[in-house]
């Protein structure tokens, strides 16, 4: 259980300026910001999605939604040895768009088998593919950096006011209500 969230939300704040600061810059990534990409990523959604289950957002920071694009699977098995192969895997002609549910990208990021960092002509960061090992064979995911970047700061800014909390004595449910 997370106790104190802001050194959980700073490291979001610094995950956030760094990705930032690789959308703007004028050469391509080195294999060590690769490297630095993506332990950020996959530790910063984990952060947020301890920052969900410990009841540490507000409601509205955690009901966002985020945009994304989604490629449908071409039906050959993706493999441990293969995952890489996106090309082969998906049908990059025909995306859909949709709106996902913060939590849901969170597992997606934490449970991922495939995971691309999207770059621009220039090299520099412009967003990722990815998919948890149930995804995958639904279909690859299309986040954009911009987006990515804009949900680490708005979790990292969210401060809760006023929690109401109620547990049903029969079932032993809580609910929790965070604004």
């Amino acid at each position: 259980m997370i106790w104190d969230s802001n050194p959980w939300k700073h490291d979001l704040i610094k995950g956030a300026d760094f990705l930032h600061r690789l959308t703007v810059q004028q050469k391509p990534l080195t294999e060590r910001q690769r490297v630095s990409i993506e332990r950020r990523l996959f530790l910063g959604f984990y952060a947020i999605r301890k920052l969900l289950e410990a009841h540490k957002l507000t409601d509205g920071c955690s009901n966002q939604e985020l945009r994304v694009k989604v490629y449908p699977p071409t039906g050959k098995p993706i493999t441990h040895f293969n995952w890489h192969k996106s090309d082969e895997h998906f049908e990059f002609d025909s995306p859909s768009s949709g709106a996902w549910a913060l939590e849901k990208l969170c597992h997606q990021f934490v449970h991922s088998y495939i995971f691309h960092i999207v770059e621009g002509e220039s090299g520099v960061l412009t967003g990722f593919f990815i998919a948890s090992d149930r995804q995958r064979a639904k279909g690859l995911i299309d986040i954009e950096a911009s987006t990515v970047i804009s949900v680490f700061r708005s979790v990292a800014s969210d401060d809760i006011t006023s929690v109401q909390w109620s547990r049903d004595i029969a079932t032993g449910k809580e609910s929790f209500i965070a604004s």
